[in-house]
């Protein structure tokens, strides 16, 4: 007898209802006080590489602010005027030869501060502070990934140790009513489900939502501190 689509997804609802739920606490029943501290170790790791990824957005913001105030400061600058007060004969200050030409000219007792801008050093400390950020995430992110796997195999290798020993023990009515395939699905499928769970895929969601709490408190922070500037600039 051929079975419509509509009996085939009654029958895929009638297993779904069929198949119990297992509470967080029971899936990690087997886990060993080994197991906890592969755990602790990778959720550490996971929440520092979670917090510290969206820093570097704020490094890379800082260095395109750098670029900014470079031409910002040139842009305010009255060139013919500077040429004439402090410059030679024969030397004239552009917005291109600014910073290059500046040692040709006395700027004693002005008060420019475009003078002493050293956009090499400031891009260099930014440069320092991706690397820490790059090797930092690297570090982390190895832990969590190695940590995870580490405890999720060892857990897995206890379950399916406990659900071997379980099916030798069955009667041998069982294995007449349960096709071979079940206990293939059991012993395989099922665990590696289980293994993926409590696996890496655990140690991404806690990332992720440390990512989002990190990204919520820097963006009050920053929101907070552009306020205060605008209430200074306001009064």
């Amino acid at each position: 007898m051929k079975v419509t689509f509509w009996q085939r997804f009654n029958m895929k609802r009638q297993n779904r209802k069929l198949t119990q739920t297992v509470s967080l606490r029971s899936l990690f029943r087997y886990a060993t006080f080994v197991d906890f501290l592969y755990m602790l170790l990778a959720i550490i790791a996971s929440v520092i590489s979670g917090a510290i990824d969206p820093l570097s957005l704020v490094i890379f913001g800082n260095s395109i602010n750098t670029f900014i105030d470079r031409v910002t400061n040139l842009c305010s600058l009255n060139f013919t005027s500077l040429t004439q007060e402090y410059c030679p004969p024969g030397v004239m200050l552009t917005s291109n030869n600014f910073y290059t030409s500046t040692s040709l000219c006395n700027f004693t007792g002005s008060n420019l501060t475009e003078i002493n801008f050293d956009l090499k050093d400031q891009t260099n400390n930014q440069i320092i502070f991706f690397i820490i950020i790059g090797c930092v995430l690297i570090i982390c992110g190895y832990i969590r990934v190695a940590a995870f796997n580490i405890t999720a195999e060892r857990q897995t290798r206890t379950i399916r140790q406990i659900l071997f020993q379980s099916i030798l023990k069955k009667d041998i009515v069982y294995f007449d009513t349960h096709k071979t395939g079940e206990l293939n699905t059991l012993l395989s499928d099922d665990v590696n489900k289980i293994r993926d769970g409590i696996g890496d895929k655990l140690g991404a969601i806690i990332r992720a939502i440390s990512t989002f709490i990190s990204c919520v408190i820097i963006s009050r922070l920053f929101l907070s501190e552009h306020s205060l500037e605008e209430k200074f600039l306001i009064i």
